[in-house]
């Protein structure tokens, strides 16, 4: 083998070296996104039915045009935080639920 051929074969494992250490870093990445996500679906799905209960008790009250409202800002803000999860799990974000 050549000094230009040991050369080559050097800069070779250099390089996969230097693939294989960005690879690793992507997976631990995208594993810590997958985690994250995954940790933040529960709570989000609390908020959620916390506020399907307050409608349903809210709306047997008369005069609870406020309080409705802002229990539908908290579903809308549910709901982004739901898009923003499905984002960093990669998943797809939902579609526009009218509620």
């Amino acid at each position: 083998m050549g000094y230009s051929s040991a050369i080559a074969l050097l800069l070779s494992f250099l390089f996969l070296g230097g693939w294989l250490v960005e690879w690793r870093k992507r997976k631990k990445a995208q594993r810590l996104l997958r985690d994250v996500s995954h940790d933040l679906k529960t709570p989000v799905a609390t908020l959620y039915l916390y506020a399907q209960i307050l409608e349903k008790s809210m709306n047997k009250e008369p005069h609870n045009e406020e309080n409705l409202e802002h229990i539908k800002d908290i579903f809308t803000e549910v709901g982004k935080l739901n898009d923003m999860i499905a984002l960093l799990s990669g998943d797809s974000p939902r579609k526009d639920e009218k509620r």
